[in-house]
């Protein structure tokens, strides 16, 4: 079990150029064992310049700029939002060369099942709607429509969309399981689909 994880995590750092926070985010190892394990794996200048970028995103608690949606999000109720949310997520999916489908019998465990060529297993990704917070940042709900909260290993990933900033925030199962009503979107978690790619397939 160890093995694997550490293989993992030394992956996600030597590829992709993770920082331990990011790579704690998604695998939910602690710094200080990151540290441990991934002393011997410094990152390269051009991955420490692509960090550099990425922690020089603003990180105010602000909505992104208006999408050209914007206008529209006053006027689809509830139904159609899901929708939209759905079919926003599914393109993303699409783009990034996954096979996303739609659960057979129960939207209990995800709005699309995902795999990927070369994968036989599959991950459930719920998909919500975000909604307007007054902390500026949106919220993603925990909550089925008629159920409560998601039973625990209903879904491997949640998605929330916000059509106000055609904005999709990608959260992990562990991520969120501590929490019982909502989660609030977060910089961390903006169009964050390297999680995906961590997933063990």
């Amino acid at each position: 079990m160890h093995k694997t994880k550490r293989e993992e995590v030394t992956r996600l750092r030597t590829e992709r150029g993770l920082s331990y926070r990011e790579i704690s985010a998604i695998s939910g190892i602690k710094n200080g064992t990151l540290s441990s394990w991934l002393k011997h794996f410094p990152l390269s200048d051009e991955q420490r310049t692509a960090l550099k970028s990425r922690r020089a995103k603003p990180s105010t608690k602000e909505r992104a700029a208006p999408s050209k949606f914007a206008e529209f999000a006053d006027s689809l109720d509830r139904e159609e939002k899901s929708v939209v949310a759905e079919t926003a997520i599914l393109l993303r999916l699409l783009i990034r060369r996954f096979r996303p489908m739609k659960p057979l019998f129960s939207s209990d465990i995800g709005d699309w099942i995902v795999t990927r060529k070369g994968s036989v297993k599959g991950v459930r990704i719920q998909v919500k709607c975000a909604y307007s917070c007054a902390t500026g940042l949106p919220i993603i709900s925990l909550r089925s429509s008629n159920r409560g909260r998601y039973r625990g290993g209903s879904f491997d990933f949640i998605v929330g969309y916000d059509l106000i900033s055609d904005t999709a925030y990608v959260f992990t199962e562990q991520e969120v399981r501590h929490l019982h009503a909502s989660v609030s979107a977060s910089m961390s978690s903006e169009e964050a689909w390297h999680k995906l790619d961590s997933f063990p397939w």
